[in-house]
């Protein structure tokens, strides 16, 4: 696992567009809502597809902004995610901290792996406040989330 958060932070960071042929998406993290109504919000979503590349995509009520190119992830580190997608296993996603006070207008974000027929597997969600995890061995929720918001932060140097 630390041999793949090195290789993402070894990435090389592109400011062009994206390349034809870019595959499917292995990862998504889909952020929307906050201080208004879910229908009048932007929602924005970074997603790796399986060719590497790292894209980020804000869509908004009154239409859809082109997806941008951001970085591209090296074939070591996505044979790795790649692996992770095909053992992922769809379980119950369970609130790291029940005891924690809730918040409200906070915006909601999931985090999702796709497999090769196209499930996806949501393995984190937040909610009023709140880190939902996937608890089972499948894969490792936190490690996974980590790399999707860092790649995030790094997407918008």
């Amino acid at each position: 696992m630390k041999t793949m958060i090195f290789g993402i932070l070894a990435m090389t960071l592109i400011s062009s567009a994206a390349l034809a042929d870019t595959g499917r998406v292995v990862l998504e993290m889909k952020t929307s809502g906050g201080m208004m109504a879910p229908n009048r919000s932007n929602t924005f979503i970074t997603y790796v597809l399986e060719n590497g590349d790292v894209m980020q995509s804000v869509r908004s009520p009154i239409g859809h902004h082109p997806d941008e190119f951001k970085a591209t992830l090296s074939r070591d580190v996505m044979d790795k995610l790649l692996n992770l997608a095909e053992k992922a296993k769809a379980g119950k996603l369970v609130d790291a901290d029940p005891e924690a006070p809730r918040c409200m207008d906070a915006p909601g974000t999931s985090y999702k792996i796709f497999k090769k027929d196209g499930r996806a597997v949501t393995f984190k969600t937040r909610d009023f406040c709140h880190d939902f995890f996937l608890q089972n061995d499948s894969l490792d929720a936190y490690m996974l989330s980590n790399v999707l918001e860092g790649l995030r932060s790094l997407s918008n140097l």
